[in-house]
Formats: structure tokens, sequence, C-alpha cells
């Protein structure tokens, strides 16, 4: 952080450019990635989540880097996650409220178990009607039981985008139904578009 965050954002945008082009290779473009563990700006972090994304399409291709990927998002994502946590701040800028959907995302995808098991228990009191689950944050809390494999959040989630008529929930439970790593599930859900049509 030395830099300022223009530089920053610059160095990391150039060096993935770099390796896109076929100049560098993704591998140097995570060690520079490392060096922002400590990043606060969420423009910065936009850019780092692009990166990251660039490298989990190779994950499609070889499964054995999804471990060591996961890690290094976690420990990437850890100081951040600590400092925003789950429950927006008074006086928080939107900036950090937008960051923070973005460091649990990542830690999420990690698997990191406490972020998990927080999830699972904000999607329940939300099931229950006992907690109104924030808009920046829903559709990742909503698509961590369907990515575990949860039948009876998969069958209320699609009650609740077929009842309600708020169109950002539709929207939020459509996202979450679609993680699922169920081909059964992701059949019902294209018969379920193929019928609407």
């Amino acid at each position: 952080k030395s830099l300022p965050e223009p530089d920053r954002l610059m160095a990391l945008n150039a060096e993935s450019m770099f390796a896109k082009a076929g100049y560098s290779d993704l591998g140097q473009v995570l060690t520079l990635l490392e060096s922002y563990r400590n990043e606060s700006s969420e423009p910065v972090w936009d850019m780092m989540a692009l990166v990251i994304g660039e490298v989990r399409r190779f994950v499609d291709l070889d499964t054995s880097l999804e471990k060591p990927l996961k890690e290094f998002c976690l420990k990437l994502a850890k100081s951040e996650i600590a400092r925003l946590g789950w429950e927006e701040k008074s006086g928080e800028s939107s900036a950090d409220q937008k960051l923070r959907g973005l460091v649990l995302g990542l830690g999420l995808y990690a698997d990191d178990k406490k972020l998990t098991e927080t999830a699972l228990a904000k999607f329940a009191a939300a099931k229950d009607e006992k907690e109104k689950l924030p808009a920046e944050l829903r559709s990742l809390i909503m698509v961590t039981p369907i990515k575990l494999g949860d039948r009876k959040a998969f069958d209320y989630l699609l009650d609740l985008h077929d009842s309600t008529t708020n169109s950002d929930l539709k929207n939020d439970a459509a996202d979450a139904l679609t993680g699922t790593r169920s081909p059964e599930w992701a059949s019902e859900l294209l018969a379920r578009l193929k019928n609407a049509e």
C-alpha cells in the first residue's frame, strides 16, 4: 500500500493484461497479487477479483488447482473480512459496503468453516423470518446451502422465486439456485425455464 490507489490498480491491471496477451503468466500475476494482502480499497479489490476470476477458470481444467487457490483467496481476503465482518457499521462508506460482499464471497468460495456456518445460520434465520438479509449479502447467503446440497433450501428458494413480487429478491433467489452443484437440480431448473417460455 505504499503506492497511491491508482498506481496499485494500474500495476495489477497491467500485469493481468500482459498475462492475457501471453507476455507473462498467471503465476507472476498471483505473485503480484499476494502483495495486496492488506488492500482496503474497493476499486482495487474489484480488479483483484477480476484476476482471481481469470485464475478460477483454470480450475475447471485442472481440479488439483482448486484447493491451493481457495487457500490463496482466504489468505488474501482475511484482513478485510476481519475488518468489515458481516454487519454494516454506523457511518460506513458505500465502498466498504460493496467490499464486504466481495471479501465474504471469497471467504465462502474458500470454504472457510466459520463463514459458512454464519451464512447458514443467517439463511435459517431469514427463512424463519427472524432476520432480514441485507441486500448486498443476500445472494451470497442464499447460495451457501444450495452449494452444500440442502434440498429443503432449494425448494424454499424455488417457492420464494415463484411467490415474491420483489424483483431484486426474485433475482437473488434465481442466482442462488443456479449455484447448485447437482446435475439433477440443474436439469430441474432448466426444465422450469423451458416451460416458462
